[in-house]
């Protein structure tokens, strides 16, 4: 039985693993096509038309405020931040008993109190302490393996707790790949002018309605 849960800590362990490796790589993958498709759009963008004599007239009489010269969105943007700052802060998710455990272990062992504030300790002690702080217990179990801190066999609680995050990165990861980015990028040259000039009608007509 000891060897079983050895082997379903292992399988489960490996995919965690593959799961936030794969993530960090599709997120990073998107943001490179994220600007060449700005880059791209932007080039193709037909300048905007001239204002009319009554936008002329308009602007001359409202001349927008100071900050918004600086910021067209300053005051959105003050906005968005008081409300966040109203907003109640995400619960810290409650550790297994055996992860406390292996955390304890692991800041004895990278504290910078306890190793003379070594850099490479301080590193892995903060990687593994943000690790904690947000439930990321594989991590925290990875980072022990590579300090050789001896992992007993852990328990159903713990297996049950990274089941669940397993769930949770598995989603994660199917919506990156949802993402209507990649059908552009798959897209053949033809169709991407297609996507680019749907995008533009579907501002057109957003900025139609805001205006009336």
């Amino acid at each position: 039985m000891k060897n079983f849960q050895d082997k379903k800590t292992k399988l489960l362990l490996h995919k965690l693993g593959y799961f936030r490796l794969e993530i960090e790589s599709k997120r990073a993958e998107l943001e490179d096509h994220e600007r060449d498709f700005n880059e791209r759009y932007q080039a193709n963008e037909p300048p905007p038309p001239p204002p009319t004599p009554d936008e002329q007239q308009g602007q001359a009489q409202d001349p927008p405020p100071d900050d918004a010269k600086s910021s067209p969105e300053g005051s959105a943007s003050s906005n968005e931040a008081q409300s966040s700052s109203n907003e109640p802060e995400t619960p810290k998710p409650i550790a297994p008993d055996e992860i406390r455990k292996i955390w304890k272990q692991i800041a004895v062992k990278t504290h910078p109190d306890k190793t003379g504030n070594d850099p490479d300790l301080t590193d892995v002690y903060k990687r593994a302490l943000a690790a904690y702080n947000n439930g990321n217990y594989e991590e925290i179990i990875d980072i022990a393996i590579q300090l050789f801190i001896k992992i007993d066999a852990l328990s159903d609680e713990t297996l049950a707790v990274l089941e669940s995050r397993a769930v949770h990165l598995e989603k994660e990861l199917k919506q990156i790949n949802d993402n209507a980015l990649w059908t552009w990028v798959k897209a053949s040259d033809e169709k991407k002018s297609k996507i680019e000039n749907m995008l533009r009608k579907y501002r057109k007509i957003k900025n139609s309605k805001r205006k009336n």
